[in-house]
C-alpha cells in the first residue's frame, strides 16, 4: 500500500492518466445510481434521460418541447395544463384545462376522430358542419335551431320526438317563404243545387285571414255528384272559409251526401 501511495506522489505521467481514469469511472458509478444537483445545468449539446424524472418546481422550456411517448400533466390547482402560442406566449392562454378536465379553447379546434358529448355543449360563434349530423336527445324536442333574433329566446326551428319540424318560415328552392299553415275539417251537406246556381257552407279554420291561399280538399264522393260543379274557396271571415259550389249547367243537381270537406290556408 505504501508503494502505491508513493506512486500516486510522483505525479509522474502515468500516475496522472490513471487518476483521471479513476475519477470518472467513480463519476459513472454515482450518477447511475441516483444524482442531485443543486446548481444550474447549462449544455450546448443534448441532454438524454433515460428514466424517470421528476420537475418539482417550474420549468421553462425556451425551443421546442418535444414529446414522443405517453405524457400524464397534473398541477393541484384550478388550472391543470395552459398552452401559450407565439401570439399569446407570456399573456393569455390559447387553450387551458380546469381541474374538472374542462377544456378552454381560444383558437380552432380540429376534432378527425369520433367524439362523444354527453354533457351541454354551448357554441359563442358559428357552429359549421359540413358532414353528415346526427342529433338526438332524449326529450320532447330533439333539436333546436336559434338565429340572431331568437338567441336565447324563441326557437326558431324544433325536431319534436315524433320527428316532426317546427319552423318560423320555410322557403322551398328559394322560392317564396312560408309563414304558417293551418287546416281543418269539416262534414258539408250541401242541398240540391238549381240550374246555374250555387251553395256555400263554411269550415272554421282559425287563424284564417283575409286573402289567405286557400287549398280544398274535396272527397270523390261529393265532386262526382255531377261533371259539371265547379269548387271554389276562400277566406270570407277571421277564422272561417267558405266552401262554395255552383251548378254550372241549365239543370239541377240532384242532393249530394255529406261529405267532409278539407280547407288547408297557406300564409306568407
Amino acid at each position: 500500500m505504501t508503494k502505491i501511495f508513493t506512486f500516486y506522489k510522483s505525479r509522474g505521467p502515468i500516475s496522472v492518466i490513471l487518476s483521471v481514469i479513476l475519477s470518472v469511472l467513480v463519476v459513472v458509478t454515482v450518477v447511475e445510481a441516483a444524482t442531485t444537483i443543486s446548481t444550474n445545468i447549462s449544455t450546448d449539446g443534448t441532454l438524454s434521460v433515460t428514466g424517470v424524472s421528476t420537475l418539482t418546481g417550474n420549468t421553462t422550456v425556451g425551443g421546442t418541447l418535444g414529446i414522443t411517448g405517453l405524457t400524464s400533466l397534473g398541477q393541484a390547482s384550478t388550472t391543470r395544463l395552459s398552452i401559450f402560442d407565439t401570439a399569446y406566449f407570456g399573456g393569455t392562454a390559447t387553450s387551458t384545462f380546469d381541474s374538472a378536465g374542462n377544456l378552454s379553447v381560444i383558437g380552432t379546434l380540429d376534432v378527425t376522430g369520433v367524439s362523444t358529448l354527453t354533457g351541454n355543449t354551448t357554441v359563442g360563434g358559428t357552429f359549421g358542419v359540413t358532414g353528415l349530423t346526427s342529433l338526438v336527445q332524449a326529450s320532447s324536442t330533439r333539436f333546436s335551431v336559434f338565429d340572431t333574433a331568437y338567441f336565447g329566446g324563441t326557437a326558431t326551428t324544433t325536431i319534436n320526438s315524433a320527428g316532426a319540424v317546427s319552423a318560423q318560415t320555410i322557403t322551398i328552392g328559394g322560392g317564396t317563404s312560408i309563414t304558417n299553415h293551418i287546416s281543418a275539417t269539416a262534414s258539408l251537406d250541401f242541398p240540391v243545387i238549381g240550374a246555374n246556381s250555387c251553395e256555400s257552407l263554411t269550415i272554421t279554420v282559425t287563424g284564417a285571414a283575409d286573402g289567405n291561399t286557400v287549398a280544398l280538399g274535396v272527397p270523390n264522393a261529393l265532386a262526382s255528384a255531377s261533371s259539371t260543379l265547379a269548387f271554389s274557396g276562400f277566406v270570407s271571415a277571421a277564422d272561417t272559409v267558405t266552401v262554395r259550389i255552383c251548378q254550372v249547367a241549365a239543370q239541377a243537381t240532384s242532393d249530394p251526401a255529406a261529405a267532409t270537406v278539407r280547407a288547408d290556408i297557406w300564409q306568407h
